[in-house]
């Protein structure tokens, strides 16, 4: 006696119950704000400072570490619906796009300018904001 439903018919019914596609309140608002905030300024200083190959391994761990963190926050979080695929795809395309910094910061020499290391830092703080947005809709 299993019900087999698909993706948009578990969406459906998720949203039918009246606790469980609650919205963030406004603290968790708040704190990804800063979040993101603190990942775009945290990825430019640190490629802007030339830092060593370790401390970049560090910063990136680190930055990893953050968007991993709310991915993690929403899908233990109690009351929250499910990830749609655009949300998959809206955080698989943040973690990969940390490639971007995390390569000047591994294996750069910081010559690259304050433009191009502020573009870089911008990608992936650009998808984490995404996919925090996506995720506030109840």
């Amino acid at each position: 006696m299993t019900r087999n439903l698909d993706p948009t018919e578990q969406l459906r019914a998720a949203e039918a119950v009246p606790g469980f596609a609650r919205g963030a309140n406004r603290s968790e608002r708040i704190l990804a704000a800063v979040s993101v905030a603190g990942l775009y300024v945290g990825l430019a200083m640190a490629m802007e400072s030339g830092i060593s190959g370790t401390g970049g391994v560090f910063t990136f761990l680190a930055a990893l570490s953050l968007a991993l963190a709310w991915w993690w926050y929403h899908l233990g979080a109690p009351g929250r619906r499910p990830h749609t695929r655009t949300e998959k795809s809206t955080f698989l395309f943040t973690v990969m796009t940390l490639a971007i910094p995390g390569l000047s910061l591994i294996w750069g020499d910081g010559q690259n300018g304050l433009a191009a290391h502020l573009v870089a830092a911008a990608v992936p703080t650009v998808g984490l904001a995404l996919y925090l947005v996506m995720r506030w809709r109840r």
